[in-house]
């Protein structure tokens, strides 16, 4: 952006495409999980982060979806951390609950 165009509201806008950045890598990192605790294995991050960000992916096809069927103000009241966290259970479940050649 050219130094003429730095409007105060320009840079407004731009601080608010800031903060959405930040609130997802929060999602990323609280409810995702992105930062896994192996430092003894430093190749584990980058894949732990890749995963984490298809499924912030998955989560905003899961949001979208809900905003079409059901509106922007329910879309709003979904938690990001509670779906990750019953996404979890399920899977906790299902490992217990199913043999291992299953």
């Amino acid at each position: 952006m050219p130094e003429r165009d730095a409007t105060a509201v320009a840079l407004a806008e731009l601080y608010l495409k800031r903060w959405r950045l930040e609130a997802a890598f929060q999602t990323l990192t609280v409810s995702l999980n992105c930062e896994p605790n192996a430092l003894g294995y430093p190749p584990a991050a980058p894949f732990a982060f890749s995963v984490a960000a298809g499924c912030y992916n998955l989560l905003g096809a899961m949001l979208g979806a809900v905003a079409a069927a059901h509106g922007e103000e329910e879309a709003a009241k979904v938690s990001s951390y509670r779906v990750a966290e019953e996404l979890a259970m399920t899977y906790r479940g299902m490992d217990i609950a199913a043999a291992e050649q299953d």
